[in-house]
């Protein structure tokens, strides 16, 4: 990754286990086998994941296995030891609304729900992916 500062004037090459700590920079730029795929401030990056990730934590397995069957419509990843499902969405409200319609509806108790945001390794991590599975479409 590639980071730029108005604290500096010039660039600033970092290699980090730890994709986040370049949110302290103004703009970066994602590096891909030496070409620039993508930069922006750290919002514009995370901007680029549309999608949006509601996790929710239910009081017993009774209310998380029948939550679990009216999230069937949504991408779910699920947790069964915690009692928690992260439903993805397309991030508009109106989606989520849905959702905790669909909850209150059918007398589902929500202990605790968190809107998850992307981050910077997500938005890296998915860039990398995406500009992979574009080569392989055209050596096919």
């Amino acid at each position: 990754m590639l980071a730029f500062s108005n604290d500096y004037y010039g660039f600033i090459f970092r290699a980090t286990q730890s994709v986040e700590l370049f949110c302290a920079y103004d703009i970066i730029g994602i590096l891909d086998n030496g070409k620039i795929i993508a930069e922006g401030t750290p919002e514009e990056l995370k901007a680029y994941l549309p999608q949006g990730e509601v996790q929710f934590t239910f009081d017993n397995s009774e209310e998380f296995e029948k939550a679990k069957l009216l999230m069937q419509d949504y991408k779910i990843s699920i947790e069964q030891e915690d009692y928690k499902i992260v439903v993805f969405t397309d991030g508009k409200a109106d989606t989520l609304s849905k959702i905790f319609y669909k909850f209150h509806k059918n007398n589902i108790h929500i202990q605790h729900f968190a809107e998850l945001t992307p981050t910077l390794e997500d938005v890296f991590l998915s860039m990398i992916k995406e500009r992979e599975e574009k080569e392989n479409e055209i050596k096919s």
